[in-house]
């Protein structure tokens, strides 16, 4: 007995073919016998026949072969597809390493605008600012080798400069952000080093001081341009414009320098003009000294005039000898003509 569908020899009274499991018809079912002038094929030949036709291709070993392969190329398509997909792989757009390049650099000119905006000019905040600037310093030199490993297309990375793809193209305008910044930070690590030791009421210490804060302004512009020109047409970030309050710290210090100047030379022209005020007090005093010691030594070589009586005066008019002061010293009578003896001084033999 043969199954009506795949032709395979089942066993009598069976209800399902073993090989198929199609359903057998039951003894009482009559079935068609085929037409004597039909010549019947031999039941083997039928029977090989009929597993051509139910295993074909899909069973044999090529077909496997086929769907093992196709389903390799769908698994890596997808894999690719996801990989493309977190990369970026249109190259008409900003790739997902070189965004998130840039997310940590805008985290990074955050923090800075938060610790560099305004600085005290003491000792001590000057040497704070240097070690958390040069923290800064070195997180950007990270961000530019990370960039440079993974940013942009394969081609980019490995030195070639087309400038074809925008993908290049965005990673260029990161890189050249990055660069931009590396060299504001390190100018202004340049000025606060200065700022620590600066001597105020130096002008060659000021004209210094000036220029490196106009060569910070200069370097701020051109980090602004470099980042908003990464930014401009750019779907991939969230950050619409670059202007960060660290950018506009140089004129804020510019203005607390030159306040620090101004308060150096008027605390330095007060200093001065005390110094020279306790200098002409200090002169005047010892030339009261002196004057009083002289008149104190004058009066203990003086006496009363022996020609007036301390009138400094006679009936003539002013005496020659004190000239109207009342009294002499003994080298003025000597002077005179006048000598000493028993009876006291004695004018000269000469009258006046």
């Amino acid at each position: 007995m043969f199954c009506h569908e795949c032709g395979n020899s089942v066993t009598e009274g069976s209800k399902f073919c073993l090989s198929c499991g199609s359903k057998l018809p039951t003894p009482n079912t009559v079935v068609q016998q085929p037409s004597p002038l039909v010549v019947m094929a031999p039941p083997v030949q039928q029977e090989d026949d009929r597993k051509k036709k139910v295993g074909g291709f899909w069973h044999s070993g090529a077909a496997i072969a086929l769907i093992v392969i196709l389903g390799i190329a769908v698994i890596a398509g997808v894999t690719f597809g996801i990989i493309f997909l977190v990369k970026g792989s249109s190259n008409n757009t900003a790739d997902a390493e070189t965004v998130r390049v840039w997310d940590e650099y805008d985290t990074l000119v955050a923090d800075d605008s938060a610790n560099f905006t305004t600085i005290k000019l003491d000792s001590a905040s000057l040497t704070k600012a240097q070690e958390d600037l040069k923290k800064s310093q070195e997180k950007v030199v990270t961000l530019e080798r990370t960039l440079k490993n993974t940013g942009g297309t394969k081609v980019r990375r490995q030195g070639a400069k087309n400038g074809a793809s925008v993908r290049d193209i965005k990673a260029d305008q990161m890189a050249a952000a990055l660069a931009a910044y590396n060299a504001y930070v390190t100018k202004m690590n340049q000025l606060f080093t200065t700022l620590a030791g600066a001597n105020l009421l130096d002008q060659n210490v000021v004209n210094n001081l000036n220029n490196i804060l106009a060569e910070l302004q200069t370097l701020s512009t051109k980090v602004k341009t470099a980042s908003n020109d990464f930014l401009a047409n750019n779907t991939k970030v969230v950050t619409g414009t670059f202007n960060p309050p660290i950018l506009a710290s140089p004129k804020t210090i510019a203005t607390e320098v030159q306040n620090s100047v101004t308060a150096a030379q008027t605390a330095e022209q007060q200093r001065l003009a005390g110094d020279k005020a306790a200098a002409d007090q200090a002169a005047a005093n010892a030339a009261a000294a002196a004057a009083a010691q002289q008149k104190q030594q004058q009066q203990a070589n003086s006496f009363m005039c022996p020609n007036c009586n301390g009138t400094g005066m006679t009936p003539g008019g002013t005496c020659g000898v004190c000239n109207g002061t009342g009294l002499v010293t003994y080298q003025e009578l000597i002077n005179k003509g006048w000598y000493e003896s028993d009876n006291g001084w004695m004018p000269p033999d000469t009258s006046y």
